[in-house]
């Protein structure tokens, strides 16, 4: 979620130092330049990911942060760091989750979120012309936050229209973590929104079967399986 007016400092600050954390891992990443990255690219439940235990051994590029937006939110948005020393130099494949600070913001703009997400794929598609890009479906809330599933599921829908239309892949997250209320599942958060750390494990099977990938063992267990 977006924080608080009077923690705008504090939000800028974080994605500042996060960025600056890009910029020094992405530098190590240019000295071999035959590597390739997977990325992830999102808001807090991407950052959240431990994606180093989840996905051990896989180049995965970690480009989350907390409370990011696709449109702009205290002169920052997720558009701002697609470049190549933000990103990642050499991506195979372009994971992206985002938007649901935006529908948190305002529920009733959805067109002119998916208008946005729009530009990101296409400047994606042009920093990046071999990678594969990946539409993420936003999760579902729950209490106290179960009234942002109705404009979560018109954006879902657009998300789905959109990736079609921009040669995108759709990643539908969202039907792994609905109960039947078409709510965000039991214990899998503590305030209705961001995951708990063992509720990532389906995030992380839903990518590796689309990926084609066994499942990752080790650490991953205390992860949750």
């Amino acid at each position: 979620m977006a924080p608080p007016m009077g923690e705008h400092d504090d939000f800028k600050s974080h994605w500042d130092a996060r960025v600056a954390s890009f910029r020094a891992e992405n530098a190590g990443w240019r000295a071999h330049p035959e590597r390739q990255q997977i990325v992830m690219l999102g808001d807090s439940l991407t950052e959240r990911f431990r994606t180093g235990a989840h996905f051990r051994g896989r180049p995965i590029a970690n480009r989350g942060i907390h409370s990011d937006h696709l449109t702009p939110f205290a002169e920052r948005s997720i558009m701002d760091r697609l470049a190549p020393e933000l990103l990642a130099p050499n991506p195979s494949h372009v994971l992206v989750m985002g938007g649901i600070n935006d529908v948190h913001r305002q529920p009733d703009a959805i067109s002119e979120y998916l208008s946005v997400y729009e530009r990101l794929l296409g400047e994606l598609r042009q920093r990046y012309p071999r990678a594969s890009l990946i539409c993420q479906s936003l999760l579902p809330t729950t209490a106290p936050l179960q009234h942002l599933n109705a404009p979560i599921l018109e954006f879902n829908r657009g998300l789905q229209a959109l990736a079609g239309r921009c040669g995108a892949h759709y990643l539908n997250l969202n039907a792994s973590y609905t109960n039947g209320r078409g709510e965000l599942r039991r214990f899998a958060s503590r305030d209705g929104l961001h995951l708990t750390r063992f509720s990532y494990g389906r995030w992380r099977r839903t990518i590796e079967s689309y990926m084609g990938w066994s499942s990752t063992r080790g650490l991953v267990g205390l992860l949750g399986a």
